[in-house]
């Protein structure tokens, strides 16, 4: 989280320094406040108990926190996007991964939960889950009333991963059985490419409405440590499971252009 934010306010800084050596050039300064969906088109989960320690979700919701536009140029301009995804699939991981353990061990051992106090939740009402930030070049086509910027962006994908386990029982026996999961890292932080583009509609001189369409790229690379401790005899069993996947999503969003300098 704490490279999420030092990576934001890095990408922000570059955005106002240009727009200082650039003064003489302004054309236009955008506000972009947005509310979209994401679209996964590859899934980063495998259908696995450990898919719960992700927090994550593959179909999500985002809200553009900060999104602003500068224009050196009567075609050509800058942005910077912060935008926070959250999903209600999130808030219920620990009692799928509870429920996913009870089923797969109660036929031969009593099962006590460990993981609600484990499970370590992020969101904020400002970043959500999942944080994205994007710096990028912009194209624009004006028309009268019509309104069409391209852009490619680079940026970060931030998100948790959490650890979790159980505690086993075997029925008609002491034996103690104890399971872990871990990545040995919380925050991970995704490089991620992003082409992009609007369409706008001219309310009026300062307000265009207009929908964004975005296809975002990155690369995961995450390996879970399962940890399996006999307590009775101390012989430990290890086994990992590994998430190296490249995420392919489509977010489409719907929102306002709201024009801090007129045309010049």
């Amino acid at each position: 989280m704490k490279k999420m934010i030092l990576v934001n306010l890095l990408l922000a800084t570059c955005l106002l320094v240009v727009g200082q050596k650039s003064a003489d050039k302004i054309s236009k300064w955008y506000l972009k406040p947005a509310v979209g969906i994401n679209i996964p088109i590859t899934s980063l989960f495998k259908g696995e108990v450990t898919d719960n320690l992700f927090e994550y979700d593959d179909h999500s919701y985002y809200w553009q926190v900060i999104s602003a536009d500068f224009f050196f140029h009567k075609n050509w301009g800058l942005e910077f996007t912060y935008q926070g995804s959250s999903s209600k699939n999130i808030a219920g991981r620990a009692a799928r991964f509870d429920s996913e353990m009870t089923e797969r061990y109660s036929d031969d051992y009593y099962v006590k939960p460990s993981s609600s106090a484990l499970f370590g939740e992020s969101s904020t009402w400002i970043g959500g889950n999942i944080e994205k930030g994007y710096l990028g070049i912009v194209y624009r086509i004006e028309k009268p009333r019509l309104l069409f910027l391209y852009k490619l962006f680079i940026g970060v994908t931030s998100f948790r991963t959490d650890w979790a386990g159980v505690i086993l029982k075997e029925k008609g026996t002491n034996t103690i059985i104890e399971i872990q999961y871990d990545t040995g890292k919380r925050p991970n932080d995704h490089f991620t490419i992003a082409p992009a583009f609007t369409f706008g509609y001219r309310l009026s001189k300062r307000f265009v409405v207009n929908v964004d369409i975005l296809y975002s790229f990155f690369k995961t690379d995450n390996t879970f440590t399962e940890v399996t401790r006999n307590k009775n005899t101390g012989e430990t069993i290890y086994s990992t499971t590994n998430y190296t996947k490249d995420i392919h999503t489509l977010s489409i969003g719907l929102g306002i252009i709201i024009e801090l300098k007129p045309v010049y």
